[in-house]
């Protein structure tokens, strides 16, 4: 199918998935532990004379609130490519799934890998975290991620989108940095492999130049071989950052296609009808709409119950300190 012809409509529900977990957890019982728990915390600080006591109580239920809308955002992701048809990657390796540029620390995880059929072209879609630091000096990173393969190898490069920098932290090892003619600059900046600029050039043609100012502003550009990557900084799965992505990738390895096809490799079409191991797909048989609109899972009740037993405490505990205090 063509971009156009994608259904996005279960991707709607991830614009608030947050507030969509909140609301209909237990029928909207996070918002009364969220409660419970500020108010301990309040009266913590106040004794203490500590202000991280707010925070230090509300951990518990921002760990809780975070698990669920992760699982949440997956199973939407689950159900988009279900109502379009599609299978899910179960094979391919993290070192390939990811660009180079994405490759850096610890804790990762990745979304359920879904490979959309776009007219004959087949690419992997994802969103991914990464941790760098330890304890209070981490950061996570997030990021949504197209794999398109392109039926030849190509130069290592990568475009760094100007106006919307995915903020991959590795960059070419041996690189250099190439001014290209024209606007193209105002836009991107293009990192190549040291003495590489004709190669480049062969592939950074006027036409794919003008699709990537035209549909890929919004996404850093990594060729590696035959992999094209498109990442976008964020977990942006929802419907309007997903189709932006599916045009643009769309729109971009078609071009790349069709001048490798114009050089004389083989055509995407004929790579990507080809059996691809490891995939599986979802039927609609498979899958319930109720377990949808049910933020909370089997595998979710224990997690909740842990926090709701520690909000309790922390709240019995708030009652006896508040029968403790003198009268006058």
């Amino acid at each position: 199918m063509k971009p156009e012809e994608v259904n996005y409509q279960p991707l709607y529900e991830l614009k608030h998935a947050t507030l969509y977990v909140l609301n209909n957890t237990w029928k909207g019982s996070l918002w009364g532990l969220g409660v419970l728990s500020l108010a301990a915390g309040v009266w913590f600080s106040i004794q203490a004379v500590d202000p991280r006591g707010i925070i230090l109580a509300m951990v518990p239920v921002g760990v809780l609130v975070a698990h669920l809308t992760r699982n949440f955002k997956n199973r939407v992701w689950d159900e988009f490519a279900v109502v379009n048809g599609w299978t899910f990657d179960g094979d391919t390796p993290l070192a390939v799934l990811l660009p180079p540029s994405m490759q850096f620390g610890h804790s990762q995880h990745l979304s359920p890998i879904i490979q959309a059929n776009l007219a004959g072209m087949v690419c992997d879609m994802y969103s991914y975290d990464t941790t760098v630091g330890e304890g209070k000096s981490a950061v996570t990173y997030y990021f949504t991620t197209a794999l398109l393969k392109l039926p030849k190898t190509m130069p290592h490069m990568v475009l760094h989108a100007k106006h919307n920098d995915a903020n991959v932290q590795n960059d070419l090892a041996d690189g250099q940095e190439l001014k290209l003619e024209g606007d193209f600059n105002d836009y991107f900046r293009l990192m190549i492999e040291k003495n590489q600029q004709i190669d480049a050039l062969t592939i950074l043609t006027p036409d794919v130049m003008q699709t990537l100012v035209d549909y890929s502003q919004n996404e850093d550009v990594e060729i590696v071989g035959d992999n094209l990557y498109l990442v976008v900084k964020g977990d942006k799965r929802d419907a309007a950052n997903v189709e932006q992505l599916i045009k643009s990738v769309f729109e971009l390895g078609s071009q790349l296609i069709e001048n490798a096809r114009l050089s004389g490799a083989p055509l995407q079409s004929e790579v990507s009808q080809a059996v691809v191991p490891g995939t599986y797909t979802l039927t609609p048989s498979e899958w319930s709409w109720a377990s949808l609109h049910n933020p909370t899972q089997k595998s979710d009740l224990i997690l909740l119950l842990v926090v709701s037993v520690i909000v309790i405490a922390l709240f019995a505990w708030l009652l006896i300190g508040l029968s403790r205090v003198p009268q006058y």
